[in-house]
């Protein structure tokens, strides 16, 4: 029920539960929140099935019964870690799709902007002084829109 409509960053099960298997659960937690780390503890005689979820990606982790508090632990710590990182990841993949975004919009304007001064001027073939104004138009735009993404650029990893 817990589950139902929230997100974990972990989620610890022991596959031998009453009413449902650990291996079930995490299958559920996987359909909810494919982000959240999912970890296994598992007996011996239940090693097959754990081996399978974890090549089919339904865990992330398995843990053999009996085991070390410390090993807990470490492996949750280990999971953290990796949502952690994960989710800085995804912030930071859409930040950087919002930046593309608006220098697209920013280019097309320019473009537009450019075709639009073509039309105007309708530039005869040999005329070398209205075509270096409109060089000179262009070049300057250019560095305009150049410096304003360098300033209006995140910082990607930082």
């Amino acid at each position: 029920e817990a589950l139902q409509d929230s997100h974990y960053a972990a989620v610890i099960s022991d596959n031998r539960m009453p009413g449902v298997t650990g291996l079930a659960l995490l299958k559920f937690v996987m359909g909810r929140s494919p982000n959240t780390r999912r970890i296994l503890m598992t007996g011996y005689s239940d090693m097959d099935e754990a081996i399978q979820a974890f090549n089919e990606r339904t865990i992330h982790r398995f843990i053999r019964k009996p085991l070390q508090a410390s090993e807990l632990v470490q492996a949750v710590r280990e999971e953290l870690a990796i949502y952690a990182r994960r989710e800085r990841d995804d912030l930071a993949r859409q930040e950087l799709k919002r930046s593309l975004r608006r220098r697209s919009l920013q280019l097309q304007e320019a473009l537009n902007a450019i075709r639009q001064a073509d039309e105007a001027l309708e530039l005869e073939e040999g005329d070398p002084s209205v075509a270096r104004r409109l060089a000179a138009v262009i070049v300057a735009a250019e560095k305009s829109h150049r410096s304003n993404w360098l300033l209006a650029s995140p910082r990607v990893g930082g």
